[in-house]
């Protein structure tokens, strides 16, 4: 499991961030870079 939160974090970290769309539960994207916003949105 960390690895797979790992691989889904790496990349929105350093010079070359990117960013990254998620789904959240009532159906609305939410587009960031923030590891805590991903991590919280994939834990819902």
């Amino acid at each position: 499991a960390s690895k797979a939160i790992a691989d889904i974090v790496r990349t929105t970290l350093g010079p070359c961030s990117m960013l990254k769309m998620l789904l959240d539960p009532l159906g609305g994207i939410v587009i960031t870079n923030d590891g805590n916003s991903i991590l919280r949105e994939v834990n819902n």
